[in-house]
């Protein structure tokens, strides 16, 4: 295994980059005459020289980001490690952090994409330490892949974090380097890195990306979302009553229905489909023939039916009626249940969902005997809630979407911790922690910026 080497940007780099700027000047100042020219004399040949230029020189002469996430914080110095599929680009303090990464990335490399069935080209990683989101992308103009550091601190997984991004990106990159190829190449030299939108945007979905990445990192390590029941609670319970939802739904929402996130509902009929076909190649050829087969209409509408014959639809009824049995078996075997009792008396028009619900038992205070919760839905934001003994709801105070739960003394206060960013780099938070004092009502904050 070769050592990876670490680089600095070197005087070659500053140059390329003061040349690359002094052809965005040229270019804009071009253009800008041009445009004047057209709006004082509105004549066809001015717009045809206009467009002729930038269509022969502008792909040359300029460089820009067709999407950018956030920004980091100014002060990050930045470096680089190389090896043979990646570049890793990562800010100078967290060097050690940096080799762990660069070392899961090579590590499960041949394993993720070997179900994709190709072998992608070497992309830049970028590596972002400094905020509390956690999260990962990976996208094409610029070809890049992100990470963000951090752990997730409110929903964790049990697997490593590190490992965790490794697969679940890498299966992204697999996904997308499908449509770099074939028809998908030739498109590139008139529109650039932008044509895998083209494959990505009009034959896949979020549901078919996400939900297969979310079974390569299920399959592959001893955790994953796939065996989290906070993962699958919703759904579950939607299965076991029976309460099916129309795959329209699924893919489209309801503003009256509850309906699972395209992690959820993408992980449950690719891992459906996968362990109906026993195919552990079947994703790696769905994307395959899309890209092989672009002249052909109802293979584009549903490649699924002419790998195995059955359509993504039919896999999907398969699905809630087969996963009903599942989660019904699987219930019968946990014995006597409790008896539930509604909490609210509030009828709800659009669907609402309570977490972290706590009974007070606090003398002294005006909520004992009470449940305070939190509350979200569609005709909700976050908020807290305060639940008396006749089921009547009270509103407390507006809540961060990004927060922790709810954590009770048992005595006089509730803790908890919400994200807030800096708005001069979206790649930058911190955590505060407040307190709600139960005798008086009033909540507080423990630290700033902290």
């Amino acid at each position: 295994q070769r050592h990876p080497k670490e680089e600095k940007p070197d005087g070659t780099q500053k140059g390329k980059y003061l040349k690359n700027y002094i052809h965005i000047f040229a270019g804009n100042l071009f253009a800008n005459i041009i445009i004047l020219t057209m709006l004082n004399n509105n004549e066809i040949l001015y717009k045809i020289f206009f467009f002729v230029f930038i269509i022969l020189f502008g792909a040359e002469s300029s460089n820009a980001q067709f999407f950018t996430s956030k920004d980091d914080p100014s002060r990050a110095l930045w470096r680089e490690i190389k090896t043979e599929n990646y570049r890793l680009i990562y800010p100078c303090e967290c060097d050690s952090l940096a080799r762990i990464y660069i070392s899961n990335l090579e590590k499960w490399r041949p394993y993720v994409i070997k179900g994709q069935m190709i072998n992608p080209k070497p992309i830049p990683v970028v590596l972002h330490p400094y905020t509390t989101m956690s999260n990962g992308l990976v996208s094409w103009a610029p070809k890049r892949m992100e990470l963000v550091t951090t752990p997730d601190m409110y929903d964790g997984s049990a697997d490593w974090w590190e490992e965790h991004l490794a697969i679940h990106e890498s299966r992204h990159v697999a996904q997308v380097e499908h449509y770099t190829r074939g028809v998908y190449k030739t498109f590139y030299y008139l529109i650039g890195e932008q044509v895998t939108g083209i494959g990505l945007g009009l034959f896949t979905s979020k549901f078919i990306l996400e939900g297969d990445a979310v079974v390569a990192e299920t399959q592959m390590t001893r955790s994953g979302r796939g065996r989290s029941a906070d993962f699958l609670r919703h759904t579950r319970a939607l299965y076991l009553e029976q309460d099916f939802r129309s795959r329209d739904k699924m893919l489209f929402g309801s503003y009256h229905d509850y309906y699972s996130n395209h992690y959820v509902y993408g992980y449950l009929l690719e891992s459906f489909i996968a362990y109906k076909t026993n195919d552990f190649y079947f994703p790696g050829k769905n994307h395959a023939i899309i890209r092989q087969r672009w002249y052909d209409i109802p293979t584009l509408l549903d490649p699924a039916k002419t790998i195995t014959g059955i359509g993504r639809n039919g896999y999907f009824k398969q699905s809630q009626q087969e996963l009903h049995y599942v989660f019904k078996n699987d219930l019968l075997k946990r014995g006597k249940l409790t008896h539930p009792s509604p909490l609210s008396g509030k009828r709800e028009r659009l669907y609402a969902n309570y977490t972290n619900p706590i009974l007070i038992t606090c003398t002294e205070s005006k909520y004992n005997n009470g449940v305070i919760a939190l509350k979200e839905g569609m005709a909700y934001s976050d908020i807290m809630v305060y639940i008396d003994s006749l089921g009547r709801e009270h509103f407390i105070r507006h809540f961060n979407p990004v927060h922790s739960r709810l954590t009770y003394d048992g005595k006089r206060y509730i803790y908890w911790s919400e994200t807030v960013s800096r708005e001069a780099s979206g790649y930058e938070d911190f955590s505060l922690i407040y307190c709600l004092d139960l005798n008086n009502g009033r909540v507080r904050s423990l630290g700033k910026g902290k």
